[in-house]
């Protein structure tokens, strides 16, 4: 397992991190603290907000996101939802709050439905479009006076309620053509309408999970993600509605780029990846809380996140880098390095041309020989994984010490490191270790397993396959116990995973233990009260 640590420069310095797929994110430059609750954008702008009437917008120069001029102006209302994907947009929040966003003018100004009942905290909306334009906009959230969900119609005049229900708040909508609408929220509330969201029809689920989020592709699949961290499937064409998965995790968002591509992200950096057969879980090495996904190129997103933190994420069309024990940038997979010192992914950017020895990016201004004997690093595009050393630069032109065996070109992204010492070294490996097989764990009854985490390791990956007693009532459960010296252990954790159960079946699943301490003690607890349960653990550090 390769390490998981964060460069921390300041609080909201780049910090990069690497988790065990291949795929890499990098924490950009945010100017707030405040959480960040969504994110859209559009021809290369982005937008996120949140908390206090939060705005934050990406400035493609800086590689960074600033305060917009109206955050905390406009409104101190929290922002719940904004949509900008095409270019023109809307953003709602508490106290009905609506704004609209014109993008020629970067501002944002008050809705006519803005305010309307500020009673009424809003969590969602969705232009109605035709051929002809925007019909009128819904609008769905919570009432805070009686805890009812709700949707309203705005009609280019008059904002009005269409729908009620005692269900619960209501979180997200989803539609395919602009017709046809799928609303879902709290209290296991699925609503349907097909006459352009003026009507509503409640669809019984028999289920009382709490809904967050629905994305869909086709109208036979869209997927709900829950405060539970269950995952369902949802049929629109039967209303089938059926349970794929459960993480035991606040799930807040689900995003689908196509029938088998898409993602979900929820608390304690939880970010899961559906391939078109299954979803898995992709470990981040955060604890810090996604609330929104977003991204206008298939192999790059970006996620907003609690306390202001927002990450830029690459799926494993981009390289995989390795790093130290600092959690600094020490190579790639394909061309790994040690750097014996401290060093800092201090500058991303694009190529725009480039020789045999030379990289040019005529959107620098650099001082002349600023980053002589450091790395530059391809992380993407034409010649990605190619790292070389430094020799001199220009204000706009790094040469470096070797011939690149690709020459970059204007798809090439890079990033250059600080270092004073740079060895080539092998691949960064993982361990992993079979420690309980085929073990019996008897009714009521638990096992421990007792590792040692190594030295420069942030973590280790758990996975348990637990075979299931056909008359079996209830599974398993992992405690995780952390001891500073290998012998004094916690008397009680807050670390634990309930391990998904179906009797008679046999279940595997992969749990990420942080390296509090380097002494930990897995324990595999029998919540059976009469049948025994054999159990199979492997660490991987």
């Amino acid at each position: 397992m390769v390490n998981l640590s964060y460069i921390d420069r300041s609080k909201k310095a780049r910090q990069v991190t690497l988790d065990i797929q291949n795929k890499t994110l990098v924490s950009i430059p945010s100017a707030t603290s405040n959480t960040l609750v969504y994110l859209s954008g559009a021809n290369g702008v982005y937008i996120a907000v949140g908390v206090g009437g939060t705005i934050v917008e990406y400035n493609g120069s800086l590689d960074e996101f600033e305060l917009h001029s109206q955050s905390g102006v406009i409104t101190t209302n929290q922002l719940s939802y904004i949509d900008i994907s095409l270019g023109n947009g809307v953003t709602v929040g508490a106290k009905f709050t609506v704004l609209n966003y014109d993008v020629s003018t970067d501002t944002f100004s008050a809705h006519a439905s803005n305010g309307y009942d500020t009673d009424v905290d809003l969590y969602i909306s969705s232009a109605v479009y035709s051929a002809y334009g925007i019909l009128y906009d819904i609008f769905a959230g919570e009432d805070t006076s009686s805890g009812n969900g709700v949707i309203y119609n705005y009609d280019g005049s008059s904002t009005t309620k269409v729908f009620e229900t005692t269900k619960g708040k209501i979180m997200s909508l989803a539609t395919l053509d602009f017709v046809n609408y799928i609303a879902v929220g709290y209290g296991g509330g699925i609503y349907k309408s097909s006459d352009y969201g003026h009507t509503w029809t409640e669809i019984d689920t028999g289920v009382v999970d709490n809904f967050n989020d629905i994305s869909g592709i086709k109208s036979s699949e869209f997927w709900i993600a829950t405060t539970s961290g269950k995952v369902y499937k949802f049929n629109s064409d039967t209303n089938e509605l059926t349970l794929y998965t459960d993480y035991d995790v606040f799930l807040s968002r689900v995003w689908m780029l196509d029938v088998n591509d898409g993602y979900i992200i929820g608390s304690s950096g939880t970010l899961l990846h559906y391939d078109g057969d299954s979803w898995s879980v992709i470990p981040t090495g955060t604890m810090i809380g996604f609330n929104s996904i977003y991204g206008l190129e298939h192999n790059k997103f970006y996620i907003a996140c609690s306390g202001g933190y927002i990450f830029r994420f690459y799926n494993m069309a981009y390289p995989s880098l390795l790093l130290n024990s600092q959690g600094n940038i020490v190579g790639t997979y394909s061309n790994p390095l040690y750097v014996n010192n401290i060093s800092e992914a201090t500058e991303i950017g694009i190529a725009t041309s480039s020789t045999a020895t030379t990289l040019v990016d005529t959107s620098k201004d650099w001082e002349n020989d600023v980053w002589l004997g450091d790395i530059v690093i391809i992380i993407a595009g034409t010649g990605k994984g190619q790292v070389r050393t430094i020799s001199s630069n220009t204000s706009d032109t790094l040469t470096v010490s070797s011939a690149w065996t690709t020459n970059p070109d204007t798809t090439s992204e890079y990033i250059i490191l600080t270092s004073a010492t740079v060895e080539a070294i092998s691949e960064v490996n993982k361990t992993t270790s079979q420690e309980l097989t085929s073990q019996s764990i008897a009714a009521s009854s638990s096992q421990n397993v007792d590792s040692t985490i190594p030295a420069g390791k942030s973590g280790a990956a758990v996975t348990l396959k637990t075979a299931y007693d056909a008359a079996a009532t209830s599974g398993a459960t992992i405690n995780v116990f952390y001891s500073p010296d290998g012998t004094h252990y916690d008397t009680d954790t807050d670390d634990s995973y309930i391990h998904p159960f179906t009797a008679g079946s046999t279940i595997q699943k992969t749990y990420i233990v942080p390296a509090i301490h380097p002494f930990i003690r897995i324990q595999v607890v029998n919540n059976d009260s009469s049948k025994s349960i054999t159990a199979d653990l492997w660490t991987t550090f």
